[in-house]
């Protein structure tokens, strides 16, 4: 052994008299000559460490065999042909599952064994895979490539909770011929997806299909949503009484319990904001009028199909929510209350002595508080102070109506229930939240009592059309969705594995292959 700054230098010899011929297996003592090789190691108290092997060439004494002459070998040491001992490799080998190429370059550098992030990725890719031969219970949810362009599918044996393949995109042929080469499924859990549905139904008719009970009920808050954008009018009407229900009895309300809207655009550009889209509503109702198809409407005023679809589902023109939530100004209303109660109203005025409190906000910040209580407050001629007839309850967006009907009414805020209540008057809203919640305890409680009386009631023609439809797409994938409230199998850790592969695939910058990528994901599981 040799030390000098950087390196450890270890000198080896076999001390085997003879050795194993690899072609036929026989042992031979003719030695014909000796080299040497110089494989690294794993590195020693801080230094890289290389082997300085010597190397015995033999003749085989077999005079049948077609190796006329062998090398030793060193199988638990090194591979034929190998630069790294087996246990470097296999060190090298996990520091490329763990943090791919460049970041493994950097933390083997650093640790006295560097290699180069190619080396790296060769390791990963000569990486075996896991034994997926037996799956029972499989799950099955694509993934995104690059979104909006790609998708691949990812696929789980449920029973064991680990990963067992990758296949690099989500149409029927690829799972079908994937579960052709795996017999043995008896359950898959999937999403909604018809590839998927179809692509099980050929490679394994025989087993039970699950629809995924997150998606369900995804499926039914959106369709909710779908029904409150088409009746607009009833929630602007409902609204509207809500808000002046509440001016009058905040007509003697102090000025401290009146809070600003928190959003971050000043009031001048919402409107203007808000004004362009009712006249891009406004747009494409006359288009649709005229007899333009959706696809032409889109094309002519540069918007998605999707909005000229939930415009035109929409018989008034749906309002957006407006940001709301904590603010920096809250800690410092009663100091500015007093100060504007004595007199001070200029909002720089105001800004500035706040700042020597402590305030680290700007000054829009504070622009807006004051202008909110300039428009809330007018002095008479009597010096007296009166409100004015403002809407205190801001519109709220479908999405967010769509929640509140959702939810149960216990778990609501006392504005919140008002406005339910008064959107539960509409008879079609009404109907519509009625039937969803029953939706939602059948997957809540994974029980299909009265299923079928429910289908009925949601496909027939008084029922609202979106829930009708709704109704109709549950119906072509009954045994599915009924499956889905009476098996235990649900894609939940399915969803979580793709998770963490999003997170691997990033770590990859983006450039990794698909092979590379299902390499270092299956084998880092």
């Amino acid at each position: 052994m040799v030390q000098d700054e950087n390196h450890l230098l270890i000198y080896l010899q076999a001390v085997n008299s003879q050795a194993c011929c690899p072609e036929c297996q026989q042992n031979s003592h003719r030695i014909h000559s000796r080299y040497t090789r110089s494989p690294s190691d794993l590195p020693c108290f801080g230094q890289k460490t290389q082997l300085i092997l010597q190397v015995r060439r033999f003749v085989c004494i077999n005079q049948s065999c077609k190796r006329k002459i062998f090398t030793e070998r060193f199988n638990d040491l090194i591979q034929p042909h190998a630069r790294t001992t087996i246990r470097l490799s296999k060190v090298q080998q996990q520091i490329g599952l763990l943090l791919g190429g460049e970041p493994g370059k950097k933390l083997s550098s650093f640790i006295g064994m560097s290699c180069s992030a190619d080396t790296l990725l060769r390791r990963i890719r000569a990486s075996s895979r896991p034994d997926d031969s037996s799956v029972r219970v499989l799950g099955v949810d694509d993934w995104a490539m690059r979104r909006g362009q790609r998708y691949g599918t990812i696929l789980c044996d449920l029973e064991k909770r680990q990963v067992i393949d990758l296949l690099p995109d989500r149409t029927s042929n690829t799972l079908a011929g994937w579960l052709d080469s795996h017999p043995g499924v008896e359950i898959i859990s999937r999403d909604r997806g018809g590839e998927y549905a179809k692509g099980a139904a050929q490679g394994a008719p025989q087993a039970i299909q699950v629809a995924d009970r997150w998606h369900l009920l995804k499926n039914a808050r959106e369709t909710l949503q779908k029904v409150i954008d088409r009746h607009q009018k009833q929630v602007h009407e409902s609204v509207k009484l809500i808000a002046e229900r509440e001016s009058q009895l905040s007509s003697n309300q102090p000025l401290d319990s009146m809070q600003p809207s928190n959003s971050s655009t000043p009031p001048n550009t919402e409107n203007i904001s808000r004004n362009k889209k009712r006249m891009m509503y406004e747009q494409i109702c006359e288009l649709h009028k005229s007899g333009m198809s959706i696809r032409k409407i889109a094309s002519q005023l540069r918007v998605g199909r999707r909005t000229v679809r939930r415009y035109l589902r929409a018989d008034a023109f749906p309002e957006r929510a407006k940001r709301s939530g904590p603010s920096c100004l809250d800690p410092y209303l009663d100091e500015l209350k007093s100060m504007w109660e004595s007199g001070v109203t200029r909002a720089t005025v105001l800004w500035k002595r706040l700042k020597e409190l402590g305030f680290k906000g700007s000054y829009s910040v504070v622009n807006r508080k004051v202008a909110f209580w300039r428009k809330k407050l007018q002095t008479s001629g009597d010096g007296k102070s009166i409100l004015h007839n403002a809407q205190l309850v801001p519109q709220p967006s479908s999405m967010c109506l769509s929640w509140l009907l959702w939810k149960s009414i216990d778990e609501l805020a006392r504005n919140e229930k008002k406005l339910v209540k008064e959107l539960l008057q509409t008879p079609m809203i009404f109907q519509a939240t009625q039937l969803i919640h029953e939706f939602q305890t059948f997957i809540q409680q994974q029980n299909s009592g009265g299923w079928d009386n429910w289908l009925e009631r949601a496909c027939s023609e008084n029922a609202p059309i979106d829930i009708r439809r709704f109704g109709k797409s549950l119906k072509r994938d009954e045994e599915a969705v009924k499956a889905a409230m009476e098996s235990i199998w649900s894609n939940g850790q399915v969803e979580g594995q793709v998770n963490r592969l999003k997170m691997v695939k990033r770590q990859m910058y983006g450039r990794a292959s698909f092979d590379l990528l299902r390499a270092r994901f299956l084998n880092n599981a």
